[in-house]
């Protein structure tokens, strides 16, 4: 039987964040998305990303364990010299706990597909040969991965998510670009057979500087601020929400084909309620024709 203090960890961090998606931001934008893609083209791309979720309520060495696994489908429509694309993702993930106490308050695995994620960006500014781009994108997540309500531990979060964005990016220099990217996100409810949880509207903003000596190679740092809103269980505010940063660096390799290989890793600091993201590494191959 769980003490009174498991028992409001437990409580705290089932309402503080869904483990799926783990951090503020619903969209972690990666460096080069708000590029607009050709006219009439398939980009497709192939994500791994391994990383460990902390918690400072418990002690040293009771951790998550997330590798996930992602398959992204784009395709660029060409509407009155304007880019419109269309995406859908569908990621896979494997999540361990590590440490019996943590093990017992929230399950200790769960395998099996996330929820399923459709985009859609208009690009407003679409100036390739200045580097100079503008776009809003609309994604809309489904509660279609996999769900277990006897425990928190689940790759889907079993509610739906709205959110948009807008993407600037514009050169600073000769090598030097700069991205933006402020986010907004709406939370449909999670319902269970014995509990309604709710969570308020979310925002988040990503921001890269990239360093691109020529067309082939490009390094850069990221920083994002999440701002975690608060979750409502069963009509009870659990004030939870608080604000929180994510730093991010990495490097990327283009083909003459324009063929992308990433490789970035990031940290969350400063996270109050929740998971906190460490030691995360993301690597990415997209492709085009």
């Amino acid at each position: 039987m769980l003490n009174l203090k498991n028992k409001y960890i437990f409580i705290s961090l089932f309402c503080a964040i869904s483990i799926s998606n783990s951090f503020g931001a619903v969209n972690d934008i990666i460096p080069g998305d708000y590029q607009a893609p050709l006219a009439n083209s398939t980009i497709m791309s192939l994500n791994y990303l391994t990383k460990e979720l902390n918690t400072n309520s418990l002690p040293n060495n009771q951790y998550i364990k997330q590798n996930s696994y992602a398959l992204r489908y784009t395709y660029g429509f060409d509407i009155d010299g304007k880019i419109l694309a269309l995406g859908v993702a569908i990621p896979y993930s494997d999540l361990k706990t590590h440490g019996d106490t943590l093990s017992s308050l929230i399950g200790e695995k769960s395998t099996g597909f996330n929820d399923m994620i459709f985009s859609s960006t208009y690009w407003f500014i679409n100036d390739r040969k200045n580097k100079n781009f503008l776009a809003l994108t609309m994604t809309y997540t489904t509660p279609s991965g996999k769900y277990n309500e006897s425990q928190v531990l689940n790759t889907g979060d079993n509610k739906y998510k709205t959110t948009f964005n807008l993407g600037y990016i514009t050169k600073i220099s000769e090598n030097f670009l700069i991205e933006i990217s402020p986010e907004i996100a709406f939370y449909g409810d999670n319902e269970t057979s014995n509990s309604t949880t709710e969570q308020k509207t979310s925002y988040a903003i990503n921001s890269n500087l990239r360093y691109k000596p020529n067309n082939k190679y490009e390094i850069f740092a990221g920083f994002q601020e999440n701002y975690q809103s608060e979750t409502i269980k069963n009509g009870i505010e659990q004030n939870n929400d608080c604000f929180y940063q994510k730093y991010s660096f990495g490097g990327a390799y283009y083909t003459d084909k324009f063929d992308q290989i990433i490789l970035k890793f990031a940290k969350e600091v400063n996270k109050k309620y929740g998971f906190e993201t460490d030691k995360e590494i993301l690597l990415r191959y997209r492709w085009s024709f």
